[in-house]
């Protein structure tokens, strides 16, 4: 093989075989040429050749290694990242088939890995295109691939941040679903509370989890309440509606204490305080609460005395990249798409902005 190929190789980011390790094979030399050629339609149909037509390079790792950068190139060029587009899961395919041949060499090891990191990006990418109450079963597929993927391209690498942020977006796509329909899709609301506290085991002092579990245990109190007692005329039934509302307050409180713990000048937490012991006619300490919430308003009114016209951050909107709202006094702009991650606990979310 000539210097001037060599570096045509590499020029190209593939590797290249040293003395001893030529290949025999014409159409694996057209699949490198095509490649060059960004011609990787072509290409692959030299490699579907150089597989068929050489039984001898089938259990060579270069060759596979090759196959997994043109079908990756596939996907990226030709098909536009399509997430349907199969030509990704059969660049996974190649590129593990890669590794496992060159298990002992590790020839190719450093640039297979690389290019399977890259698959794990675009699947990352595609759970959070798809994280939304039409599309959210595709990202649950979408993210256990995400994680297969990652962690063969990297064996350490740590997904609890990773998860905390996918289960975050779920629960609130799951709470987002059921109120499209409460009767319809009751079955959400519970996947939603299961699902936030996946964060919570991942993550106990997560505000976003802990403020929203409790609100939905308040909120589904409160709807027990319009919605059915005021219609029971059977006493036994009715006791046990009440005893129901009462359960879902009592649940609602301990975390909605350990969020006001975590961000005593949130307005919303306060205010979710004030209600839910409103709710459990504890009188005494509902009014605190109520001054408290007064207090940080009229210290809001002082710290921002021209109106704005950014809107208050709400857990249920799910926002894009250069977003700005305001939230506990303060603004902040969207680096992400997110839902129900709270602007001041997430650094890789949201950016804390000057008005």
């Amino acid at each position: 093989m000539s210097r001037i190929f060599k570096i045509l190789l590499i020029l190209i980011g593939l590797p290249y075989f040293g003395l001893g390790q030529s290949l025999n094979c014409m159409y694996d030399d057209h699949v490198v040429q095509a490649s060059q050629e960004k011609d990787y339609v072509k290409a692959k149909a030299y490699s579907d050749s150089t597989l068929s037509e050489c039984p001898e390079l089938f259990d060579n790792a270069y060759v596979w290694y090759v196959r997994g950068f043109v079908m990756w190139n596939i996907y990226k060029v030709v098909d536009k990242k399509a997430s349907s587009s199969p030509a990704r899961e059969e660049a996974l395919e190649a590129l593990n088939r890669a590794l496992l041949l060159d298990s002992v060499n590790h020839d190719y090891e450093s640039e297979s890995k690389e290019l399977i990191n890259n698959i794990a990006t675009t699947y990352w990418n595609d759970v959070v295109g798809s994280m939304d109450t039409i599309s959210f079963e595709k990202a649950i597929k979408f993210y256990q691939k995400y994680k297969k993927t990652k962690t063969i391209a990297v064996p350490d690498y740590d997904l609890s941040q990773n998860n905390i942020v996918y289960y975050r977006a779920l629960g609130e796509v799951y709470r987002s679903k059921y109120h499209n329909n409460k009767k319809s899709y009751a079955e959400y609301i519970d996947l939603s509370i299961e699902t936030y506290k996946k964060v919570l085991d991942l993550d106990s002092m997560d505000y976003s989890a802990n403020y929203n579990i409790g609100v939905i245990y308040h909120n589904l109190g409160v709807d027990l309440i319009y919605n059915e007692i005021d219609y029971v005329e059977d006493i036994e039934l009715l006791m046990l509606f009440q005893e129901k509302t009462v359960g879902f307050f009592t649940n609602a409180l301990p975390y909605l204490k350990k969020a006001y713990l975590m961000q005593p000048q949130n307005q919303q937490v306060v205010q979710g305080m004030a209600a839910v012991y409103l709710s459990l006619h504890e009188e005494e300490k509902h009014l605190v609460f109520m001054k408290r919430l007064r207090d940080l308003q009229e210290s809001n009114k002082e710290l921002n005395p021209q109106n704005n016209s950014y809107p208050l951050w709400d857990s249920s909107v799910k926002y894009s990249t250069g977003d700005v709202v305001e939230y506990s006094g303060s603004f902040y702009k969207a680096i992400t798409v997110s839902t129900g991650i709270a602007p001041n606990s997430s650094k890789s979310d949201w950016v804390r902005i000057e008005e």
